[in-house]
């Protein structure tokens, strides 16, 4: 008497090599981050600007220095050129009026 034979569904052996089936190549991972990274960058230069415009309305000449210097300052970063090549410039005291 013959046992009959469990199968498992699977193929037995080494799966067999399809000519027509070709290879396509991941997206590069660094330039995917990059693209990823520029539109967070982008989104938050958006917010910073409508933070920005929201604000400058309750500014006046009466207004302290520092708070004006603080929303000149968000307004270069909303307004900067990601596509530019990024050069650091030291943060310059700011000068105070008698």
């Amino acid at each position: 008497m013959e046992r009959p034979k469990r199968s498992t569904g699977r193929p037995v052996g080494r799966p067999k090599k399809n000519a027509l089936v070709t290879t396509t190549e991941a997206p590069d991972s660094q330039a995917v981050a990059n693209g990823e990274f520029k539109r967070k960058l982008e989104y938050f230069q958006f917010k910073v600007g409508q933070a920005v415009g929201a604000l400058k309305p309750y500014l006046n000449n009466e207004s302290e220095v520092s708070a004006i210097a603080a929303i000149q300052e968000l307004e270069g970063l909303a307004a900067m050129d990601i596509s530019a090549p990024f050069t650091f410039e030291a943060p310059q005291p700011p000068v105070l009026q008698s």
